[in-house]
C-alpha cells in the first residue's frame, strides 16, 4: 500500500474564509480499500487507487497514516494547510468628469 496527496481542497466556515472547516483530500496510490484506519478524519475510498480524507479542523501541517492491520502495513503522508490567495483589491472607482468644464 502506498499514497500520494493529489489535491487539498480547504473548506471554510464563513463567507469570508478567515476559518477553515475542514480540508477535503484527495489521495491516490495503490492497494486503497475501505478496510484502512485513517489516523486523523474520514476516509471514503471511491477506487483501489483512489480516495477521500476529510479532515475537521485541520492543523496547518498534519501528518495522515493509512494502517492496513490485516497485513500488518502502514503508509504516512504529510498535509500542509493551503495558504489562502490573497484578496485582489480593486481599485477605487474615479469619479465621472464632466467633458464641460
Amino acid at each position: 500500500m502506498a499514497f500520494t496527496v493529489a489535491e487539498i481542497r480547504p473548506i471554510y466556515a464563513d463567507v469570508k474564509q478567515e476559518k477553515i472547516a475542514y480540508l477535503l483530500v484527495e489521495i491516490q496510490g495503490v492497494g486503497l480499500t475501505a478496510d484502512l484506519i485513517v489516523s486523523v478524519g474520514q476516509l471514503d475510498v471511491v477506487s483501489g487507487n483512489k480516495a477521500y480524507i476529510t479532515i475537521p479542523d485541520p492543523k496547518p501541517v498534519q501528518t495522515v497514516r493509512l494502517t492496513d492491520a490485516k497485513n500488518n502495513r502502514y503508509a504516512e503522508g504529510v498535509i500542509v494547510v493551503p495558504k489562502p490567495a490573497p484578496s485582489a483589491t480593486k481599485p477605487a472607482p474615479t469619479p465621472a468628469q464632466s467633458p464641460n468644464p
